[in-house]
């Protein structure tokens, strides 16, 4: 899913409206798709991301260098001090963590009183289509494939649920939004390899199929996947946003 959160990320900073010259913390900030759009366009004064994982939170350093400083560190123990931000952000995180409202209490500690919390999530439940259709098929081959479905797995991935989450956690003049875009693929071809040598949980759910059932599964998703001019695949991907004011 990378190579979509870096189309993501640019329009994510663009529907937060924040001023330039801020204190910005990026929390499970990965290889840096978000990081790296704060650091092009929202003009940080200064950007810490944090991430469980020293090998990504290496790429980003490397690839931000002296733009950034990073911390390897979960969203429930930031290595901040109280009001040290202005704008904290997640990108396609909030969703995956397994204590969201302790991660949510947290974020709210280390930004300063006034200052903005955002996040950002996949709607898997509609609109994330290459991954709607890829369970849509698989289930109607496999009913118990939807126990993988990130739709039942992740039940913030909705507008409404992710907007209650913030008004629970006391933030104020909550507002949630979407951001739409396009998720392109080469081929058919181009759409599979990711099911098959990927990570998450639509390739453990491959990786775990014989092979007569990965090419059952493959041949369903062919006969449901628009194919345009030249074997080209466009399916849309809509991620909700949410963002709130500290109080």
């Amino acid at each position: 899913m990378g190579r979509w959160s870096r189309q993501l990320a640019p329009r994510y900073i663009a529907w937060l409206a924040q001023r330039h010259g801020q204190r910005w913390l990026d929390v499970g900030c990965g290889t840096g798709a978000m990081s790296q759009a704060i650091a092009d366009h929202a003009a940080p004064k200064h950007l810490i991301g944090v991430d469980p994982s020293e090998p990504l939170l290496a790429c980003t350093n490397e690839t931000l260098a002296h733009r950034f400083e990073g911390h390897v560190a979960d969203a429930e123990s930031l290595p901040l001090a109280d009001g040290a931000v202005d704008v904290t952000v997640s990108l396609l995180v909030l969703d995956a963590l397994p204590h969201p409202m302790a991660a949510m209490r947290e974020m709210q500690r280390v930004t300063r009183s006034g200052g903005t919390l955002a996040a950002a999530v996949w709607d898997y439940a509609l609109r994330m289509r290459a991954l709607r259709i890829f369970w849509d098929a698989a289930i109607s081959i496999d009913p118990g494939a939807e126990r993988f479905d990130e739709a039942r797995r992740h039940p913030l991935c909705q507008s409404e649920a992710l907007g209650a989450l913030f008004e629970r956690a006391g933030l104020q003049a909550v507002r949630t939004g979407s951001i739409e875009i396009e998720t392109r693929f080469a081929s058919f071809d181009d759409y599979w390899l990711p099911f098959v040598v990927g990570q998450g949980a639509a390739p453990t759910y491959v990786a775990g199929l014989n092979e007569a059932h990965r090419q059952r599964l493959r041949r369903a998703l062919r006969s449901r996947v628009p194919v345009g001019p030249g074997g080209a695949i466009s399916l849309a991907a809509r991620a909700w946003v949410v963002r709130g004011v500290v109080v």
